[in-house]
């Protein structure tokens, strides 16, 4: 599938993640896991029916791990505290 779709995110290391699609992705796919400002590049190691694990090209750094695995709701803004 080309374009864009909603996953949940089922678990998340520095390495990878694993989640659940909409719509089955295929092995071998390059994908863009995005999660607020955050922009992880990947490949599809594993799928099983709507389910895949994902293999991060490089390690994220744990501040990011710790920032994608949080609500974005409770994320601050990159404005947040900055004084005019």
């Amino acid at each position: 599938m080309d374009g864009v779709q909603q996953v949940r995110l089922k678990d998340l290391t520095s390495e990878g993640a694993g989640i659940a699609c909409q719509v089955p992705l295929a092995g071998g796919t390059d994908v863009v896991l995005k999660r607020g400002d955050l922009f992880i590049a990947a490949r599809v190691v594993w799928t099983e029916g709507t389910t895949a694990g994902l293999e991060f090209y490089r390690p994220v750094l744990p501040e990011d791990l710790a920032a994608v695995a949080r609500p974005l709701s409770r994320r601050p803004s990159r404005d947040e505290g900055a004084q005019a």
